[in-house]
């Protein structure tokens, strides 16, 4: 549980001892880069950076001009030398911020076991638990553990007491807004 600044309407007493506590950290790499391919799907494949054209930094770069060294916060100009055959385009951050709520929305759906806690970082990435999180896995009470049951079958509650705690899950959701995978244990 974050103990960094935040608004009045974000604080809740969770008590102090947040250990085991599970948090589902969804950090989105190249974001900016994936929404804009939503819109340019003929660009599929190709190196593309998000940011200006000249001046300023890169906001955002697909795995393709990654492997040529681009990535976020370098200098337009040293990107442009290091891909000089990316597609570069302006950023759109009305849209960023939309599909940024539509994931939040789909991972609050997947976590719709009871009160969802929810922290942002940037429109990249988030952090999302239930609000039973915060309770041991084998001092659970029947409504939560049927609740914990919405979003994990029985053998991985199993393999959760066996080990005593919740399991982190990572999630990837591609370019095209499908999901890649949704795995514990990192």
């Amino acid at each position: 549980m974050s103990r960094g600044e935040r608004s009045a309407d974000a604080r809740r007493d969770w008590g102090t001892d947040d250990a085991g506590c599970p948090i589902l950290h969804v950090d989105m790499d190249a974001f900016f880069a994936a929404v804009e391919l939503l819109d340019h799907p003929e660009l599929l494949g190709r190196p593309v950076i998000v940011g200006a054209e000249q001046r300023g930094v890169v906001l955002s770069a697909t795995y393709e001009a990654r492997r040529f060294g681009v990535h976020s916060a370098m200098p337009m100009a040293r990107a442009r030398a290091l891909c000089p055959q990316a597609v570069v385009l302006l950023p759109h951050h009305d849209t960023y911020a939309r599909v940024s709520r539509e994931v939040m929305a789909i991972l609050a759906e997947v976590l719709e076991a009871g009160y969802v806690h929810v922290d942002k970082g940037t429109p990249q990435e988030m952090y999302l638990w239930p609000y039973f999180a915060r309770y041991p896995i084998n001092e659970l009470t029947a409504p939560q553990t049927i609740e914990l049951f919405k979003i994990v079958t029985s053998f991985e509650y199993n393999e959760m007491k066996e080990f005593g705690a919740y399991n982190f899950y990572r999630v990837g959701i591609g370019p095209d807004g499908t999901w890649h995978f949704f795995v514990a244990g990192d």
